[in-house]
């Protein structure tokens, strides 16, 4: 680990491990190791592989800092949790780990303005039935692995199921499961918050799990085994780095960078704090500890970003060690040009890299700060549901493929035809002039249903099962597909149909609830049949064409030569705009669809008759 002589090792070691008043006596012990080259034992995970990336290279000395840190660290009450999952896991089994999510049914059944009953499966995942409250389907759950039979036939429910109770489910330990591109916001955490502190804990796990791999392994739900633990906590690691990168638009370097920021910050503002924050022991000990760290640690980091990593790029290339590269000045830009009139196009100024503003940017400036979603409620719902609500516009081209499907196939196809004949086959028999309408208005149903088909298996009421979930839809499916049933392909389409008018009332009936208080305002819009339904009377918009530039209109973007822009939002004007435009007015559409009619269906309507 020394590259100098032993002698001089053995000089710098003498007088570190004599300094007992800067140094715990863990820290000692570190120092000692470290001297001694011995962290092959204290940091297993230091050797790097030959099939690692230099992210993954990089992440080493992520877990490496941190580790530092806490076993350097030992008077700081905040950080004890965490120093507990290092050097002590057994006595965090029970604990509730930050950033995971927990059960908020109570929320959810305040919440709920619709009659009916919720129910549980003998799992305890609840579902909820509608109107009488008395369940007229069956269906698998959409949260069980394995089929489990939900809801009931002719109102009786089905074995196994009751009455959902009001326990709170939450789970305590880890309870991610595989790693997930798409991280959401937990309690008052922003979705980068959540990935930021992830790669904290996840560190910490994985150091712990080297010296205890058994007993991590019981922190972790679903069962992870003990031999594989380190790897899917390396897994989750790298997957942390990629959405933090994605969620501030920063390179991983970048990412990699702030981690190391954000740990010397604790070691700087690490001090005695006389409070007990219980070990993550409970829920509301979890979200307190959660925010405590971020105020202290966390923002002042992310609230000058940009200047920190601009001065640690002048301090490397400005390093005589390093060459003082001319190459290195150019490409961080640490040189300031000189003034001049005559400035060719090619100057670097021109090509510096800008912030560019689009609607995920502006997603997670909004929630980047927590207090925007109690001013801004309304336009706080538009933006977290706006990744569902962009495919709402594509609704009255799925029912005019309905109409034209309908018009065509009602009574005169079997089920095993529909089964067989496939979409292309189906477009290509239609007259030139009804082809190409038919072709775009399926594209319509394309593009909604890989926006949000994902979501489909947990929504309950007509929900696809995951497999059908899991695949796209394009020209060989069969047309099975888009003729609405509620079981069988026809599902899909149903439950397409239900989740967009679903996604459409819901934002229309909280604008409602938190901005309208004029009773005849919500008459007025009054509720309308989904067959009727046209593009003017849904939350309907094209993401850049119809909803970016409303955003850059409420946008102050200010540029100066040499510095990073300035990027600032007037949140009040932007709701009041997105209203206007997009919201008031706008009806609740009442989800009604009939079944497709096959032709063994009319003859058994015919014979009961």
């Amino acid at each position: 680990m020394c590259p100098q002589s032993p002698e001089k090792c053995a000089l710098i070691k003498d007088v570190i491990l004599k300094r007992d008043r800067f140094l715990s006596t863990t820290a000692r012990h570190l120092a000692k190791d470290l001297f001694q080259n011995s962290q092959g034992l204290g940091f297993p995970f230091f050797p790097v592989q030959e099939t690692q990336n230099d992210i993954e290279t990089y992440l080493l000395e992520i877990v490496f800092h941190l580790t530092s840190v806490l076993l350097c660290v030992d008077f700081d009450e905040m950080l004890e949790p965490l120093r507990g999952i290092v050097l002590a896991p057994r006595h965090m089994l029970r604990s509730f780990l930050p950033t995971m999510p927990e059960d908020s049914f109570t929320e959810a059944r305040s919440a709920m303005s619709e009659s009916g009953h919720w129910y549980q499966c003998p799992a305890g995942h609840r579902y909820f039935v509608g109107d009488c409250g008395r369940p007229t389907q069956q269906r698998d759950c959409p949260s069980c692995e394995s089929p489990v039979a939900i809801g009931g036939i002719k109102h009786v429910l089905v074995q196994n199921n009751k009455m959902a109770t009001s326990d709170d489910l939450s789970n305590s330990g880890h309870i991610l499961g595989d790693p997930q591109r798409r991280t959401l916001a937990e309690r008052d955490l922003s979705p980068a918050t959540v990935s930021l502190l992830r790669i904290i804990l996840h560190s910490a796990m994985l150091a712990g799990a080297y010296q205890e791999p058994e007993v991590v392994s019981q922190l972790i739900q679903p069962e992870v085994q003990a031999g594989d633990v380190c790897g899917f906590l390396w897994r989750h690691l790298v997957n942390d780095v990629t959405n933090v990168s994605t969620s501030l638009e920063r390179s991983e370097d970048e990412v990699l960078l702030m981690i190391h920021f954000i740990l010397s910050e604790i070691l700087c503002r690490s001090t005695s704090r006389g409070l007990d924050y219980g070990k993550w022991s409970t829920k509301s000990g979890r979200k307190e500890w959660e925010n405590e760290f971020v105020n202290v640690f966390v923002r002042p980091v992310c609230t000058n970003l940009e200047e920190r990593l601009q001065n640690f790029y002048a301090l490397s290339v400005n390093d005589r060690r390093l060459g003082n590269d001319p190459l290195m000045r150019e490409i961080y830009e640490v040189d300031t040009p000189p003034h001049t009139v005559d400035i060719h196009p090619g100057h670097a100024a021109f090509w510096k890299y800008r912030t560019r503003v689009t609607v995920e940017h502006v997603i997670r400036q909004f929630q980047d700060v927590k207090s925007n979603m109690t001013t801004c409620n309304v336009l706080g719902k538009f933006l977290a549901e706006e990744h569902r609500l962009r495919a709402v516009r594509q609704l009255p081209d799925i029912l005019a493929l309905q109409r034209m499907l309908t018009d065509r196939f009602f009574r005169r196809i079997d089920r095993d035809k529909a089964n067989r004949l496939t979409i292309r086959e189906f477009l290509e028999d239609l007259p030139k002039g009804q082809k190409k309408n038919a072709t775009k208005l399926f594209q319509s149903f394309r593009a909604a249903w890989d926006q949000v088909c994902l979501q489909l298996s947990s929504q309950g009421l007509f929900a696809p099962t995951k497999e059908q979930c899991s695949k796209s839809v394009d020209m060989n499916n069969t047309v099975s597909i888009l003729l609405p049933t509620d079981d069988g392909p026809g599902v899909c389409c149903k439950g397409l149909l239900l989740f967009l008018v679903s996604v459409h009332n819901e934002l229309v009936q909280a604008y409602h609830s938190n901005v309208s208080s004029n009773e005849s305002t919500r008459r007025t819009a009054g509720q309308f049949p989904l067959s009727e339904v046209s593009v003017s009377q849904l939350i309907a918009y094209d993401p850049e064409k119809d909803l970016l530039p409303v955003m850059l209109a409420n946008c102050s973007y200010s540029l100066e030569v040499g510095k990073e822009t300035q990027l600032q939002y007037n949140w009040e004007a932007l709701e009041k705009q997105i209203i206007d435009r997009f919201i008031r007015g706008r009806p609740t559409v009442d989800f009604k669809v009939d079944n497709f009619m096959f032709r063994e269906d009319a003859r058994d309507f015919s014979f009961q008759s």
